[in-house]
């Protein structure tokens, strides 16, 4: 097996920075492939209708939209104190707002999200939750390349609430589930097939462990993975 290359410690400054960096990756990819594909098309044809450029251009602005609110929340949510006295925030919010965002994002419709009956709500710091979640989604999406659905279940025993996202994919060697998050560190049969900078679930950790929870992971190679996140309420 393909050793990994240790990388320093971060500290926790620095993992909530290389984190933001890569969430802020994910827009800005979607809107060079969105302006790299209106850009070919202008060439085949500089008089192309609307009709022809408008998918790309609404991609721009998806994605541009996206990256300004989460700018925003973030910004807000610093001036606030990021958390403490956050006032109650339903759960399916928060899940619903993650889906809607990845979905977005990666052009797949395949998130399939169960609910208890009983509304559960928090005072979680709805920015945080939600890039850890999208985080986790987008890698359940991406390592799942045979379009399986990934499943999303929430439920609460009255003292925390538990979320599970749940893949097909194409899971992660036994050996390298202690060092994912550890920050710039990758499954090693995932490496060589799929882009990505390994920061994903050490920043989803960290987000999650901000608001007094917890974050899991469990996966055999070759059949899928579940990401376990627990939170206060």
């Amino acid at each position: 097996m393909e050793a990994f290359t240790m990388m320093p410690a971060m500290d926790k400054g620095q993992l909530e920075l290389a984190g933001l960096i890569h969430d802020l990756r994910n827009p800005l990819t979607a809107i060079l492939g969105n302006a790299q594909v209106l850009r070919l098309a202008l060439d085949r044809d500089s008089e192309a209708p609307l009709a022809s450029v408008e998918p790309s251009l609404s991609g721009i602005l998806d994605s541009v939209s996206r990256m300004t609110t989460m700018l925003e929340d973030m910004l807000a949510a610093s001036r606030s104190g990021m958390g403490g006295d956050s006032p109650a925030t339903p759960l399916a919010t928060i899940l619903n707002l993650a889906i809607e965002q990845v979905e977005q994002a990666m052009g797949q419709r395949r998130v399939h999200l169960l609910l208890p009956v009983r509304p559960i709500s928090g005072p979680w710091d709805r920015v945080r939750v939600t890039r850890a979640l999208v985080n986790v989604l987008e890698n359940a999406l991406k390592y799942s390349p045979d379009g399986d659905p990934v499943l999303i279940t929430a439920r609460d025993d009255g003292v925390k609430v538990e979320v599970t996202i749940q893949d097909q994919g194409i899971g992660i060697p036994e050996a390298d589930l202690p060092l994912l998050f550890n920050g710039f560190v990758r499954g090693s049969n995932a490496r060589d097939r799929f882009a990505g900078t390994g920061l994903g679930l050490a920043s989803s950790r960290q987000l999650v462990e901000s608001q007094g929870g917890s974050l899991e992971i469990a996966s055999v190679e070759g059949r899928g993975t579940t990401v376990t996140i627990r939170l206060p309420f």
